[in-house]
C-alpha cells in the first residue's frame, strides 16, 4: 500500500513539474522582459528630455535622436537586455509623443 501511494506521490510531483516548466517559466519571462522594457522606456523618456533641455538649437532633432539613441543602447548593453534597433526606436518615439502630449496640456 505505501508503494502505491509512494508512486502516485511521485508522479504528482512529475506532472507538477511539467505544468510548472510548460506554463510557469515563460509567464516569468515574459514579466521580466515587460518589467525591463518598462525600465528603458522610462530611461528613454529621461534622455529625450534631457536631451530637449540641453540641445536648445532648431532644426538639430536627429543630433539629439542620435544622442538618445546611443545612450539607451549603451545602458542596455551595460544592462545585459537584448533589444533591436526598432525596439529602441519605438522607445525614442513613444517617449517624444508623451513629451509632446505633456507639453500641450
Amino acid at each position: 500500500m505505501n508503494d502505491i501511494v509512494f508512486e502516485v506521490i511521485k508522479s504528482v510531483i512529475v506532472i507538477a513539474v511539467m505544468v510548472l516548466v510548460r506554463y510557469a517559466v515563460p509567464y516569468m519571462k515574459a514579466q521580466v522582459k515587460s518589467s525591463d522594457l518598462a525600465w528603458l522606456y522610462d530611461w528613454a523618456v529621461y534622455s529625450v528630455n534631457a536631451a530637449e533641455q540641453t540641445v536648445t538649437e532648431s532644426g538639430k532633432g536627429a543630433y539629439k535622436k542620435a544622442i538618445v539613441k546611443d545612450f539607451l543602447v549603451n545602458l542596455a548593453k551595460e544592462s545585459n537586455l537584448s533589444i533591436t534597433d526598432a525596439q529602441i526606436e519605438n522607445l525614442i518615439e513613444a517617449a517624444v509623443y508623451t513629451m509632446k502630449q505633456e507639453e500641450s496640456k
